[in-house]
């Protein structure tokens, strides 16, 4: 992989939201976040930037990845663990 401007873990925040960006703007996306691009910043588009083709693989998985959560949220939501620890 070719060097990338990430200095320290907050940067990879910048990374992930410039994915999530990039996955919104898709026409076909398979979610949008409105926020993430302003979140990512020109260093977030930077850093992904420096990825070159490694950026696609990087925003596929994150995509599915984000969809598979989701579902398990929504199951578990549909399920009743939304009131799971709540206090009565």
């Amino acid at each position: 992989m070719p060097d990338t401007p990430i200095e320290d873990v907050a940067d990879t925040a910048f990374m992930v939201a410039m994915e999530r960006a990039m996955e919104g703007d898709r026409p076909d996306a398979l979610f949008r976040d409105p926020l993430s691009a302003k979140l990512a910043g020109e260093r977030g588009r930077r850093i992904v930037e420096s990825l070159g083709k490694h950026a696609v693989v990087s925003t596929w998985t994150l995509a599915m990845r984000t969809c598979i959560i989701d579902a398990y949220i929504q199951e578990s939501l549909a399920a009743g663990s939304g009131s799971a620890g709540r206090r009565r």
